[in-house]
């Protein structure tokens, strides 16, 4: 018998391979390496649609890597690149 407000629990064990064998049977539907190069895909190809979609001016990452490189450089007075 147990006290009142306490809980009496009661552990369950099961062979350890048994476990491991149900859940490494549950991970090939879980990572599926073409279902994630797919969903990888679709989520660049939204965010590249947005990207271009933007009205807002935007500076290519070429240039600012260019000056960024400049003021690695230690030409810290470099002028920021300009939008397109």
């Amino acid at each position: 018998m147990t006290e009142p407000g306490l809980t009496l629990s009661i552990p369950v064990v099961f062979p350890a391979d048994r476990a491991y064998i149900e859940c490494m049977a549950d991970l090939a539907s879980i990572f599926d390496p073409e279902d994630e190069e797919a969903a990888e895909l679709a989520a660049l190809t939204a965010a590249v649609a947005e990207a271009d979609a933007d009205p807002r001016p935007s500076i290519s990452h070429e240039k600012v890597r260019a000056w960024l490189l400049e003021i690695a450089a230690g030409n810290f007075d470099a002028p920021p690149p300009l939008s397109e």
